[in-house]
């Protein structure tokens, strides 16, 4: 809680010097519309209504950066924070008119499960230089508002069962650019229950022993929408999905990847791995790919209705037993690119139209299904 160490009237008003956010805590006993400077150079406030924790920042005088500014560091100086948590709690009304951008150092930071308020971004020092763990068994970044973005900054050991990004109805849209995931049983996942969510991603790897890269639920009615573009996948494990969508509203888009079932795409293929999972209506679009080093590098399962997936420019290789395998009879959509003919399977009744050179045959052209 904060306390008051000064007080002064100017017109019927009240400007107090306080020893900390008056946000903080129990907040600060005041008349609304008085002002309060605090002295640990956190900000300058103003009372806005009638709790003890009702108060605008009128200035961020902590950040050399600028007006909402929140600087995170290891060794924090008066205005600064020690964590990103502590920074969230800092943020007073944010808005169109109202953005906040929380600055982190370089470090490792340990975190409690972090919820950001709309137009809030988080920016690391680099994907090398600012590491952010969970300090127990939860989610890492929880986010439910809109208009989020995090990037230059790597995400680590999220235990199993939990998210390092998880998008919980965040609506239309959030970002990551240039994040590294390290360790995260979950690394993205997406679930709309009540608005359509999207999140964008580019330039973002994930590494190490995990369950999923991605996870998609488009199964309530309302988009579950993942567009990346640079995705890359280095698991060091088996039981390994690199992107698993159900719900006919799920939609992934891919961009430029390298999905890859091994911690190196010289490695051998791992048994147990997948490169993508879809079912019950989800869509895929994927455009320039390499996917490769996986028990099965497409597997559309033959659960509740059929897919939706093309794919173009992509190679298949390396993969132990099937490159594309369509088990669903309703599924449509076609591939073009390179792959292996012995490892396509089209279930007899799907409009899912291949058109590739198989790499172990005879080479040449190579379509499954009717020419007309």
């Amino acid at each position: 809680m904060a306390n008051i160490l000064g007080v002064q009237t100017v017109n019927g008003i009240w400007v107090i010097e306080s020893d900390t956010n008056p946000t903080l805590g129990g907040g600060l006993s005041a008349p609304i519309g008085s002002i309060v400077s605090a002295s640990d150079g956190s900000g300058l406030f103003q009372k806005t209504g009638a709790l003890d924790t009702d108060y605008a920042q009128i200035q961020n005088s902590g950040s050399v950066s600028g007006f909402n500014v929140l600087l995170v560091r290891k060794n924090p100086q008066v205005g600064q924070y020690a964590t990103i948590e502590d920074a969230i709690n800092a943020i007073t009304l944010p808005s169109d008119t109202n953005r906040y951008l929380i600055s982190v150092g370089v470090g490792e930071f340990l975190e409690n499960e972090l919820t950001l308020p709309t137009y809030t971004s988080i920016v690391g020092a680099s994907i090398q230089e600012t590491v952010i763990s969970p300090i127990g068994n939860h989610n890492l970044f929880h986010l439910t508002d809109v208009f989020n973005e995090i990037s230059f900054c790597s995400l680590q050991s999220v235990p199993l069962g939990f998210s390092a990004v998880f998008c919980d109805d965040s609506g239309d849209y959030a970002q990551l650019h240039k994040v590294n995931f390290v360790d995260c049983d979950t690394n993205v996942k997406v679930v709309a229950t009540t608005q359509d969510t999207i999140i964008y991603m580019e330039y973002c790897d994930v590494n190490g022993v995990m369950t999923y890269g991605t996870y998609q639920d488009g199964s309530n009615g309302f988009r579950a929408t993942i567009n990346t573009e640079n995705w890359y996948s280095f698991p060091s494990a088996s039981g390994f999905t690199c992107n698993y969508l159900t719900g006919a509203d799920a939609k992934l888009i891919i961009n430029t990847a390298g999905i890859y079932g091994n911690a190196s795409p010289d490695l051998p293929p791992v048994l147990g791995n997948f490169g993508i999972v879809c079912q019950d209506g989800a869509s895929v679009t994927i455009s320039g790919a390499e996917i490769n080093g996986f028990e099965q590098g497409l597997k559309n399962n033959n659960t509740g209705t059929g897919c939706d997936i093309h794919i173009t420019s992509a190679s298949f290789g390396n993969n132990i037993n099937f490159d594309i395998n369509i088990l669903h009879p309703n599924t449509t959509g076609g591939f073009i690119g390179d792959a292996t003919l012995s490892k396509i399977f089209i279930d007899n009744s799907s409009n899912f139209t291949p058109v590739f050179t198989d790499q172990l045959g005879n080479g040449g052209l190579t379509i499954v299904g009717d020419i007309y």
